[in-house]
């Protein structure tokens, strides 16, 4: 399973064919900029490759300073104002400020090149992974470097730190946002790599087809597993990360690597199959663990695991009915619910169980 951000995907495959690309990052905000520290964008000499940092007439911007960098090699951190005049054009509230780093990631640039190569095969490990940038100089006439700490692995690559240094800044950055710290002249920007957290999808019936898409859209990585070839094909799924075609529901998951991280849907198209896969699923350390189907169906499967010896506080793991109650009919609507549940539940803001009643039946 090689769970890889889309957006270092695409820069992978810019150094695999030696693609000259602008790399610009968030690196700090004020007021109601569109976007947070952290976000970026590729830019190559065609204009956007992958990501963004906002939208609207401000991103043009930065796609015109990108061009530049391009065409000089030279980085440059720049403060872009979102004015309430094209805040109101791009249909926003407020403006505000964001600085933004804009390196150049050249294929000659070998060192550069070559620390983002070996960042892609930490994260294909699913290793936590920070990546740090160095910028000397003056703002419009940059000198940058990057490298990266992981708890395994640290390469400093380009940077003009020690490892020590390196260290020494990774204790004292926020271990889930990025930080700028300032060394004199010298600024430092830290950013942890969330890695995308994988989704597998028991079922690939008519509930699966919109929640595959939506999912990849909001950053999870969908698997979508089914025991029906003509269900799990690649052309009724090109948003997949995976297909897997099993055998049969029972004993699947002895091919498969789910960790704390991992979401499990279970929307098979039995009850007998859903309690299969349930009952796997709750000897796994999976965050998420979803089933479809009414209060009915739910209750009759949940007698059958309690003699099976399934305790209450396995069960209370399962969020069933899946998703939240937004009145979902509609495949896609059930999708919705299903995909804003495990927001809820990847961002800590789940209100609980017994505090949200739930209904998307079967």
């Amino acid at each position: 399973m090689t769970c890889i951000p889309d957006f270092y995907r695409q820069i992978h495959q810019t150094i695999a064919e030696k693609t000259d690309t602008a790399l610009a990052t968030v690196i700090a905000r004020t007021g109601s900029g569109p976007r947070e520290p952290g976000a970026m964008m590729l830019v190559c000499k065609e204009g956007l490759l992958a990501g963004t940092v906002g939208g609207g007439g401000l991103e043009a911007q930065v796609i015109d300073t990108a061009q530049t960098v391009l065409k000089t090699g030279h980085a440059v951190c720049q403060t872009f104002t979102l004015t309430a005049e094209m805040a109101a054009t791009d249909g926003m509230i407020c403006g505000g400020t964001m600085e933004v780093l804009i390196d150049p990631l050249l294929s000659e640039n070998s060192g550069k090149t070559g620390v983002f190569k070996k960042l892609l095969h930490l994260i294909k490990a699913r290793q936590p992974v920070w990546l740090i940038t160095a910028m000397d100089g003056e703002p419009g006439h940059l000198e940058t470097g990057v490298g990266f700490f992981a708890a395994q692995e640290m390469d400093t690559g380009t940077l003009p730190l020690s490892e020590a240094a390196v260290r020494s800044l990774i204790s004292e950055a926020d271990p889930r946002l990025p930080t700028l710290a300032d060394a004199g002249k010298r600024r430092i920007f830290v950013q942890p790599i969330r890695l995308p957290e994988p989704v597998f999808i028991f079922g690939a019936g008519h509930i699966a087809e919109p929640l595959v898409p939506a999912c990849r859209a909001v950053g999870f990585y969908p698997i979508v597993l089914d025991d029906r070839a003509d269900f799990a094909a690649p052309d009724r799924f090109p948003d997949a990360g995976e297909i897997v075609l099993l055998d049969r529901f029972a004993g699947c998951f002895n091919q498969l690597d789910i960790d704390d991280q991992s979401y499990l849907v279970v929307i098979t198209r039995g009850h007998a199959h859903d309690r299969t896969v349930i009952e796997q699923a709750l000897n796994t350390p999976a965050r998420y663990i979803g089933m479809i189907g009414s209060r009915k169906k739910r209750d009759a499967i949940y007698a059958m695991l309690r003699q099976g010896g399934y305790t209450e506080k396995d069960l209370n793991r399962i969020y069933s009915p899946i998703g939240l109650a937004i009145g979902a009919q509609t495949p896609a609507e059930i999708a919705v619910s299903i995909l804003a549940e495990m927001i809820a539940v990847r961002t800590g803001r789940h209100p609980g169980k017994e505090m949200n009643p739930r209904g998307n039946g079967s």
